[in-house]
Formats: C-alpha cells, sequence, structure tokens
C-alpha cells in the first residue's frame, strides 16, 4: 500500500516517511498535480497529503482530479504554515478530507495516516 505526497520538499518526505512506514505502507513523492492525478490512476492509493507550500500547486484542481478518478478515490489531507490562512481555507473549500497547519500535521502525522491507511 501507498501513501502519496504532493511536495518539493524534501525535508517534509523524510519527517512524513517515518509516520507513513509505521502504519505499515511506503510513501511516494511527487511534485504536482499532473503527477499525483496519474499515479493515483494507476495505483491504488488510500490516502494524498498535500503540502500547501509546494510550488505551483491549485489545490481545487488536484482535489477534482483524485475526487474523479475511479471508484474509491483517496482521502485528501492538505497541510500548510498557519499564516497562509487564504491557501488552508482554499483547500478546505475544495474538498479536502482535513486541513491542519503544518505544525498540527507534522506532531500528529503518525495519527492522522494510521486513520486512514
Amino acid at each position: 500500500m501507498t501513501v502519496l505526497l504532493v511536495s518539493g520538499d524534501l525535508m517534509s518526505a523524510s519527517r512524513v516517511e517515518g509516520a507513513v512506514r509505521q502504519a505499515g505502507a511506503n510513501l511516494r513523492q511527487v511534485g504536482s498535480v499532473d503527477a499525483a492525478v496519474d499515479f493515483c490512476v494507476s495505483e491504488m492509493v488510500p490516502l494524498v497529503l498535500v503540502d500547501l507550500a509546494t510550488a505551483g500547486l491549485n489545490v481545487a484542481e488536484l482535489v477534482a482530479g483524485l475526487k474523479s478518478n475511479g471508484e474509491r478515490p483517496p482521502a485528501i489531507v492538505a497541510y500548510g504554515p498557519h499564516v497562509h490562512e487564504a491557501a488552508l481555507e482554499a483547500a478546505q473549500a475544495a474538498g479536502c478530507d482535513a486541513v491542519l497547519s503544518r505544525g498540527q500535521f507534522m506532531s500528529q502525522a503518525a495519527a492522522i495516516v494510521a486513520q486512514f491507511v
């Protein structure tokens, strides 16, 4: 089973990977909407984690692409800097299953991943 991380930040990936492995899954990181949707078409992905600080990210486009993909679309958890209120609100409006500040997500990553995997 694979959890997908949409992020260009390698530091985030290394922190998230421990939580994903603890849940018995593997982590795959991509840096774009197209790569995320393409990966979810080819693989059964229960959870997509979205770093809202990813350069060029259109969260509405990402959520729409993932939710229209297949019979069982993945759960989508987005996180970003607490000072980027507009990005957090956009993720909520786009239909993410959960939206958290980066600090909340990083401190609860194991529990969040376990909830969806």
